[in-house]
């Protein structure tokens, strides 16, 4: 399962214009944290958030952004995905045709813990092959290190905000930067997806990448399935979760 990852059924917007207002939920500027509050503003007006939001991550520190939200909080469901980011497409493909939602240490912390994680390349390098090769991929595209938010509403929604650079080690200069700053990230997260939810997915916009091939793994899945394997076969044969299988049919 993965919520996440771009798919044939992600609306996957890598930052083009997206207009989420008028809000009818935030209104007010009064209380909202002083970085946010562009973004914010922007969404009564009806205006773009694209930019905004680029220069809400880099403001942070960051060069790079990543939301994604799952909209069933039960994995043997049929889902929807709906992600918006600054991966390059190439990077998209990638981890959509290899699978990488079954190896990125990322997704797993989100999904076990409700606190932000910080990483660079000593988190998670050396635990496994694999991972050492998923990290390689990222770093190809420039993607070294990160902060991933992870949100839950009162509707069950899983989504996450993530926040990368280039940068390969956090030091103690960048660690203080991100520990002073992280609590508006938290922040950033969580407006983003009260908008997010209410200006996009609510109005039932379309996934334009709906049609689209299916990626390898989808066809693997599908073609066990016709053989009369169950969910938990496929997902022993493959050494993956029966959550990730159920990624791969939604």
């Amino acid at each position: 399962w993965g919520p996440f990852i771009p798919d044939s059924v992600f609306e996957a917007l890598m930052l083009q214009p997206l207009c989420v207002g008028p809000s009818t939920t935030v209104q007010s500027l009064a209380f909202v944290p002083p970085r946010v509050q562009p973004l914010v503003a922007a969404a009564n007006r009806g205006d773009d958030i694209a930019p905004i939001v680029d220069s809400i991550a880099r403001s942070f520190g960051f060069d790079g952004f990543m939301y994604g939200v799952s909209l069933s909080p039960r994995p043997n469901t049929e889902n929807r995905q709906y992600v918006y980011l600054t991966w390059p497409q190439e990077l998209v493909r990638v981890y959509d045709d290899r699978s990488l939602i079954e190896v990125d240490p990322r997704i797993h912390d989100i999904l076990q813990s409700v606190v932000p994680r910080v990483w660079d390349q000593a988190t998670y390098r050396g635990r496994s092959a694999a991972i050492d090769d998923f990290l390689d991929i990222l770093q190809t595209h420039g993607i070294s290190s990160g902060v991933a938010c992870p949100v839950r509403d009162m509707h069950g929604r899983v989504a996450i905000l993530s926040l990368s650079s280039a940068v390969r080690a956090n030091d103690e200069i960048r660690r203080k930067m991100i520990s002073q700053t992280i609590g508006d990230m938290m922040l950033f997260g969580l407006y983003f997806h009260e908008l997010f939810v209410r200006g996009v997915i609510n109005e039932l916009v379309p996934a334009h990448l709906q049609g689209a091939k299916l990626s390898p793994r989808e066809r693997q899945c599908l073609t066990m399935a016709a053989h009369g394997l169950s969910g938990e076969d496929i997902a022993f044969k493959l050494s993956v979760s029966l959550r990730t299988v159920q990624h791969h049919f939604d």
